[in-house]
């Protein structure tokens, strides 16, 4: 496969680079981006057509013959750059990700740990309070017993006015 750069395509086309992007996105002819640049496979037959109707190709066609035979010497790229993802690029992003989630973990760590604190506190709270409680229900209990032992013996005790004035006891 013999490829140009998007701006060598672009002087054979007389258009500009951008132009040239565009049609490769666009799929009117084959192309592709591969570390950042772009590239026109010129042996394809949508871009021979282009390149056939692109005012002055006979001029450049020597030039393209040229480059042709650069092109050759120079390591292409891989044949399927779309399928290749740049591996330190990515590795630096799910760092990044992983970093984040450790950060978010640690502080929900902190967080359920305040948490169960809190928690804890409440239930001593809890069982001071129902201490408390049951200690005053004891003695709301002693001192119902004691005011009914208390009115139990001054009834007995004390006559009431009218055997007092008649005498009798009970």
């Amino acid at each position: 496969m013999t490829r140009l750069t998007a701006n060598e395509a672009a002087v054979l086309l007389d258009v500009s680079a951008q132009t040239v992007k565009r049609w490769i996105q666009e799929k009117k002819f084959e192309g592709y981006k591969y570390r950042n640049r772009w590239y026109v496979d010129t042996q394809d037959s949508k871009f021979q057509d282009f390149l056939a109707l692109a005012p002055n190709t006979q001029d450049h066609h020597t030039e393209h013959d040229q480059h042709n035979q650069h092109v050759d010497h120079v390591d292409p790229p891989p044949s399927n750059p779309q399928s290749q993802v740049d591996k330190s690029t990515e590795l630096e992003t799910v760092a990044d990700q992983l970093q984040l989630l450790e950060k978010q973990l640690a502080k929900k760590d902190a967080q359920l740990d305040k948490r169960d604190t809190h928690i804890d506190e409440l239930l001593k709270q809890q069982d001071q309070s129902q201490q408390l409680s049951a200690m005053q229900q004891k003695t709301i209990d002693k001192l119902t017993e004691q005011n009914q032992l208390l009115l139990e013996t001054t009834q007995q005790k004390k006559p009431s006015f009218w055997q007092r004035l008649i005498g009798q006891k009970t």
